[in-house]
């Protein structure tokens, strides 16, 4: 919806993205827009004790904002400076677009702060790390007391039923018995070594 302040010298407009008025699009009266709580052209709420007022000379947009600080795009600008062509303006609270009558201010939309971006940045992270401590402590090899299972299953999953382990007293697993392949024995060996075990005293029986 667009409010028209009756000039149609004037070329450029602004629309509200925030507040009560959001959506609403105003023509600059006579080259000139108020904003504020008292005398000015559209009543509005601020953060700072006074007004801002757009104003257009020689074809360019300027503003005026007191000591408020005053961001165009995102960044901070220099209120002696001529706005661009178009961007969005936040000041005192108040966030709306600019542009000329061509422009398409419905597309704008309030950009985030670095701080916000930071603060998405951190969330990530710690989201990325806390899967990755996650990982960490599922991928750990079992303790030792668990190698005994691991030895059996292991055992069990390549189909060897007739070959006995042996536990020394250094830690290391001592294997015997009776397997009709040895290369099935030698995929188990392979895989305990890869364990980190010491398997001394191995033998195939047949």
């Amino acid at each position: 919806m667009a409010y028209l302040m009756a000039n149609l010298k004037s070329s450029w407009k602004i629309r509200f993205l925030g507040h009560l008025l959001q959506g609403r699009e105003v023509w600059l009266n006579e080259g000139n827009l108020s904003l504020g709580e008292k005398g000015c052209d559209i009543c509005i709420p601020l953060t700072i004790n006074g007004k801002i007022v757009l104003r257009e000379q020689e074809e360019s947009l300027f503003v005026d904002a007191g000591k408020a600080r005053v961001k165009v795009n995102g960044r901070r600008f220099n209120q002696n400076k001529p706005l661009p062509s178009s961007g969005v303006l936040q000041v005192a609270g108040v966030a709306l677009a600019f542009g000329k009558e061509d422009c398409d201010l419905a597309s704008y939309q309030i950009p985030v702060s670095s701080l916000g971006y930071w603060w998405l940045a951190g969330i990530f992270l710690i989201f990325i790390g806390g899967i990755g401590v996650l990982l960490s402590i599922d991928g750990q090899p079992e303790t030792v007391n668990d190698l005994p299972l691991r030895v059996k299953s292991l055992l069990d999953k390549s189909n060897i039923h007739y070959v006995r382990t042996q536990w020394k007293k250094d830690g290391s697993l001592q294997l015997s018995g009776y397997c009709s392949s040895s290369e099935q024995m030698q995929k188990v060996r392979a895989t305990l070594e890869s364990w980190g075990g010491h398997v001394p005293g191995w033998r195939n029986l047949r």
